[in-house]
């Protein structure tokens, strides 16, 4: 989808050797956009472009929510992003980082994180 007032996010397709394109719904990369919104913000899609913090409308219109928890979570790429040296122990915040419990642990906060769809 392009981008337009009302939704500027911009899809970003990368071609890879293995499968034909990959389209980015969300990254993240560092601070500088909050993904702590709305239904609807999430709805709408959000981010300044496909190089930077991004989510496009599709996903979370089709899923209808930022992310997929159950009674628990294993990951949590809408977490609260944090830099280095406290992305690597981010206690006793528990499980509220850029997260993703296996391998890296509920207080290890990534410094990317990007879902690709095929």
């Amino acid at each position: 989808m392009p981008p337009t007032e009302a939704s500027p996010c911009c899809t970003r397709v990368f071609v890879t050797s293995l499968s034909g394109c990959l389209i980015s719904v969300q990254r993240r990369v560092d601070d500088s956009t909050s993904f702590d919104r709305s239904w609807a913000e999430y709805a709408a899609g959000f981010g300044p472009g496909p190089h930077s913090n991004h989510w496009i409308e599709s996903c979370s219109a089709k899923y209808k929510g930022g992310w997929w928890y159950d009674a628990c979570h294993c990951t949590n790429p809408n977490g609260l992003y944090f830099y280095s040296p406290t992305a690597l122990n981010t206690a006793p915040v528990f499980a509220k980082s850029v997260c993703w419990s296996n391998p890296f642990g509920y207080y290890y906060s990534m410094k990317e994180f990007e879902m690709l769809l095929l």
